[in-house]
């Protein structure tokens, strides 16, 4: 039973020193690890001896020999040896976790202030989802003969799509539909931007060609380089069925009921008559 008991020991401080060595081998042969791991090769030598004078059958080792003297000598030395050099290891090993524990505090510090900046940001992006929500019209209006519906679903936070349908002096229904290049606060501002311009000049003018050119130059003037908007703008008159539009890079079709469809793409405002159809 002893024999197995030793020989279970020195197996465990022979593998506990390999570790030891590869830990130098990955974190470059720090000196706390060589002396730990040179102290349990020490250890496991002294093992070594005593699983040799229980195994041995020299009768002068269980009489107490010369033999027995000297192995004893021996293992007395190598227990001195590995509990100094252990003592270095651990005094050594001391300031490399001193060192792990002040990084830890720094890194824990540094979390708590990247999670407080998460939290403002996300807070930030809520107030301004909601700002941008208020934005965009209620419900739509209801006109005779016609269906109107609108959705508006931005990929992050907040985004640079946007409609709005607002009445004109004439009579008329303006419909804008606008898209900035992006996604985030940044687009999301130069939506509201294009759309509070399209809602002041919808005030004083009711040609939608007018209203994009002027739009777009007071857009472009504000805008940083590389980026752009797309619009969309429609007068609708429930009335008399006549539809006035024009096109900003903003794909638009018209769908007639005979199944024709027709590009409202165009740069220039056009007109035509949407009753009936």
């Amino acid at each position: 039973m002893n024999v197995i008991l030793v020989f279970i020991s020195v197996f465990a401080q022979l593998a506990s020193a390999v570790l030891a060595f590869r830990l130098n081998v990955i974190y470059g042969w720090r000196p706390a690890w060589t002396l730990i791991a040179t102290a349990l090769l020490v250890m496991a030598g002294r093992r070594i001896l005593t699983l040799a004078i229980l195994m041995s059958d020299d009768p002068s080792l269980s009489t107490g020999g010369i033999e027995s003297w000297e192995l004893s000598n021996a293992a007395a030395l190598a227990t001195c040896v590995s509990s100094v050099l252990l003592l270095t290891g651990v005094a050594l090993i001391n300031p490399l976790f001193r060192s792990i524990h002040e990084a830890e505090s720094v890194l824990r510090f540094h979390n708590e202030k990247l999670e407080g900046a998460a939290r403002a940001r996300n807070a930030e992006l809520d107030l301004a989802r909601q700002i941008q929500e208020k934005l965009l019209p209620p419900a739509p209006p209801e006109l005779q003969g016609f269906d109107i519906a609108a959705i508006s679903l931005p990929a992050e936070s907040v985004g640079g799509d946007s409609f709005d349908y607002r009445p004109l002096m004439t009579g008329e229904w303006l419909f804008s539909v606008t898209d900035v290049s992006g996604h985030g606060v940044g687009p999301a501002l130069q939506m509201a931007q294009l759309q509070t311009a399209f809602r002041t000049l919808s005030t004083a003018m009711h040609d939608p060609g007018e209203m994009l050119g002027l739009a777009n130059r007071l857009f472009h003037e504000t805008s940083p380089l590389g980026h752009f908007a797309t619009a969309f703008l429609c007068c609708l008159d429930s009335h008399s069925g006549s539809l006035r539009y024009a096109a900003a890079g903003h794909q638009a079709w018209i769908l007639r009921t005979g199944g024709e469809i027709k590009s409202a793409s165009v740069v220039r405002g056009c007109s035509c008559s949407v009753g009936g159809d």
